[in-house]
């Protein structure tokens, strides 16, 4: 007997047609909380993970999803470009077998390529722009014959009406982050194995799970999508808004309870020592000892790192700090504000309490000169000899859509379309991969560049 379901929503990896069908399997904070919303009002969701089930069986086949549940609306999120064209493609598939089903999109990508989605894609009937968490809700009604939606009143919508492409006048921003539910997972097939997803595909030897702590940033990395800027362009977010230590608590509480390490969408250093010691407190209130894999988007302060270090389970915490480059001009430029040795100051003091670190930098900085890259060379083999750290990654990026560096003087990029992003997810990644969507205008080239580092440790 076929599974009946209101909405099915598909989460992609990087290309489903491909030995990468792995990657990027982790589905995003929001579209869950989105979906638990949903669900709430009496909609029944039917959630699949490509990236997990591919993982689980290679042969798995996705022809069956759509031949074997009986739905009334497709969702999928494109809110990573690394899933450009799997979102598409699952879209194009579900028009395949059922044409008369409504196709959802909604995500930072689709708000940024909205339009150009909307052209290009006649398989995509709505895509939803912004904040999503009121509009998806109201999309639903609508499609279901709830509440006597109308599709006018909408915000933040991108629809198809025939051949004519229309846009919402309507705009909402969301206010508050209280009410929302990033912990439950069970509308997922094999909900149980999400937390064991990684980024590179397969499963992590420890589970962790992603929740939101805020919206919006206070910074403008250069690299960053997600920058305080594109936040106000985007979603007139001109303020972060973040959730409350309570609700966090319960949060903390939730996963401890079936042993998944959190992984928080924001370093809580940001909001300052009152808000993070109140968090901690309720953390440690509830008799709690989570895990902890925390992003540090500046360098933790000792009083942090103390905090941390009694609330946490150290065993099960990672401090992950990204230095960018061992060159403190570069690192500022590019919005990490911190020199080297304050950095190694804090490597210090965070392995003295016990704690596990991963380390960041960028192998296409733009513009680094030979004696930069030395500075980077010297400073990775030094933490390694002297800290006896492994986990220092040497990691290519890949130019975000609306990363700050676009602006600078003498920038050129090739990623500048949602078709570039679509065309570039068909490429295979390797680690020798040029195709970053930018010319670094590096005066070493990244091949030698990984050959040094990785004599570092050996390899």
């Amino acid at each position: 007997m076929a599974k009946k379901c209101d909405i099915l929503y598909i989460h992609s990896g990087r290309n489903p047609k491909t030995s990468e069908s792995t990657k990027y399997g982790v589905v995003p904070m929001g579209i869950i909380s989105i979906l638990n919303q949903i669900r709430d009002t009496g909609v029944n969701v039917i959630g699949i993970n490509l990236a997990l089930e591919f993982s689980i069986d290679p042969q798995f086949d996705l022809e069956s999803v759509f031949k074997d549940i009986e739905y009334k609306i497709l969702m999928t999120d494109l809110h990573w470009y690394e899933h450009s064209f799997g979102a598409l493609y699952i879209v194009e598939q579900s028009k395949n077998f059922h044409p008369n089903i409504p196709t959802v999109i909604g995500g930072y990508t689709s708000t940024i390529y909205g339009n150009e989605i909307a052209e290009n894609f006649p398989c995509v009937d709505y895509i939803v722009t912004g904040d999503s968490d009121l509009p998806m809700a109201m999309l639903t009604d609508y499609l279901l014959g709830r509440n006597d939606i109308k599709i006018t009143s909408i915000p933040n919508l991108i629809r198809r009406q025939n051949d004519t492409i229309i846009t919402s006048e309507e705009k909402w921003v969301q206010t508050t982050l209280e009410d929302l539910d990033c912990v439950r997972t069970d509308f997922f097939e094999h909900s149980e194995q999400l937390p064991f997803l990684c980024t590179g595909g397969g499963f992590r030897k420890s589970g962790a799970q992603w929740i939101c702590v805020a919206r919006g940033c206070l910074y403008n990395c250069a690299y960053c999508c997600g920058a305080k800027d594109n936040m106000n362009a985007l979603f007139r977010r001109c303020n972060v808004i973040k959730r409350s230590p309570e609700k966090l608590a319960g949060d903390f509480y939730a996963l401890a309870q079936k042993g998944i390490r959190v992984s928080p969408s924001h370093d809580f250093q940001m909001f300052g020592k009152d808000y993070y010691k109140e968090l901690f407190a309720r953390i440690r209130e509830t008799g709690a000892k989570p895990g902890l894999y925390l992003e540090c988007f500046q360098l933790p302060t000792k009083d942090f790192i103390d905090e941390i270090s009694i609330t946490f389970d150290n065993k099960n915490t990672i401090l992950e700090i990204s230095p960018i480059s061992g060159n403190e001009q570069l690192r500022n430029e590019n919005g990490k504000h911190f020199s080297n040795n304050d950095l190694y100051e804090t490597v210090k003091y965070i392995l003295a309490k016990k704690i596990y670190i991963q380390l960041y930098y960028t192998v296409n900085v733009v513009g680094e000169t030979e004696a930069q890259f030395m500075d980077t060379y010297f400073q990775i083999k030094y933490l390694h000899l002297a800290f006896k750290l492994r986990d220092i990654f040497y990691q290519r990026i890949v130019l975000d859509p609306l990363a700050g560096m676009r602006k600078w003087d003498n920038f050129k990029s090739s990623y500048n379309t949602f078709m570039d992003y679509y065309n570039y997810c068909l490429i295979p990644q390797a680690e020798d991969d040029p195709h970053t969507g930018f010319d670094d205008g590096c005066a070493v080239p990244i091949e030698k560049k990984l050959k040094l580092y990785n004599s570092i440790f050996g390899k």
